[in-house]
């Protein structure tokens, strides 16, 4: 089971679990916290096994750390690779997600899996330093044009405005 902050916030400093009390406190089974020791979470051995929360608390939040893989500025996290890399061909996207916040897009360049990260405006200038990006939020609409676009296939010609000065 993965290891959580959340689990490692239930174990209490000043106590001390036998091991099933300490399954129960971080919503493990007893087989993992003996995984865990194995691993060199610090107990007490003997019949039975002790776990001190004042060592055992600073160890699962040492885990939860070590695990954490931070991106860059210019990189975003492939799920399927497990590393942070950075978008394929340098390319990068910039969406806005259903909340209204700004949402940075871009293929992985070893497995071509879509990956996201949420930027902040302040981010997406310093972005722009290292990637090419490309800003979809602002795409022109239709409501702008002057005339709109006609499907060629159904034979009208498209013939421009005639402006006149002035108007």
């Amino acid at each position: 089971m993965r290891l959580s902050a959340q689990r490692a916030r239930r174990v209490h400093l000043h106590r001390t679990y036998k091991l099933a009390e300490f399954a129960l406190a971080t919503g493990t089974c007893r087989g993992t916290v003996r995984n865990w020791i194995k691993r060199g979470m610090p107990a007490i051995a003997g019949k039975p096994t002790l776990i001190p929360g004042r060592l055992a608390k600073p160890w699962l939040i040492e885990q939860i750390k070590a695990r954490k893989k931070p991106c860059a500025v210019d990189e975003l996290f492939c799920f399927a690779c497990q590393e942070p890399v950075r978008p394929a061909f340098n390319e990068a996207e910039i969406v806005e997600n259903r909340h209204g916040e700004a949402v940075m897009r871009g293929l992985c360049a070893t497995c071509s899996t879509l990956m996201h990260k949420r930027v902040s405006e302040a981010q997406i200038s310093e972005i722009c330093l290292h990637l090419i990006v490309q800003d979809a939020r602002r795409s022109s609409t239709l409501t702008g044009c002057l005339v709109p676009p006609v499907n060629c296939a159904l034979g009208a010609p498209h013939e421009e405005p005639k402006v006149q000065p002035g108007k």
